[in-house]
Parts: C-alpha cells; sequence; structure tokens
C-alpha cells in the first residue's frame, strides 16, 4: 500500500501546505489537507486513487470567502 505523500511531483504553490490523513488511508480515506488556504487557490481540483480494487477520480471545487476581520469594540 502506498501511503505516502508523492512531494516530488507537487506543484511548488503547495510546498508546505499539504499533508494527508496516512493513518485514515487504510479505511478508505485517502483525503488531503490543505493549509494556509490563500484565494490563489481557488478552483478545481482532481482527485485520483489507484488501489488493488481500481482507480477512481473525482473533482472538487475549492471556494476561498475571505472575510474582514471583526473590529467591533476593537480600540485601535
Amino acid at each position: 500500500m502506498f501511503v505516502r505523500d508523492q512531494l516530488a511531483d507537487q506543484n511548488q504553490n503547495y510546498r508546505g501546505r499539504t499533508s494527508l490523513f496516512k493513518d485514515q488511508i487504510s479505511r478508505g480515506n485517502a483525503s488531503l489537507q490543505l493549509r494556509e488556504v490563500k484565494v490563489q487557490d481557488e478552483g478545481r481540483y482532481r482527485c485520483y486513487t489507484s488501489t488493488m480494487r481500481g482507480n477512481q477520480e473525482a473533482f472538487v471545487e475549492l471556494r476561498v470567502i475571505v472575510r474582514q476581520p471583526h473590529t467591533e469594540g476593537l480600540l485601535l
């Protein structure tokens, strides 16, 4: 079973911001976590997994919403 990140082929824009839930892979969860999300990360992502049972492909649409910090009652 392949349970590690394939970092050699990783896009430079995501370096140091991704991780797999390795303890969940044996349960069928191949989720990838993206940290420090940026507006530029918004878009359609292709998710591809390959196992002994076969290959699967899915697409995820990531929408990034930027909110202004809450300043009510804040003294500046």
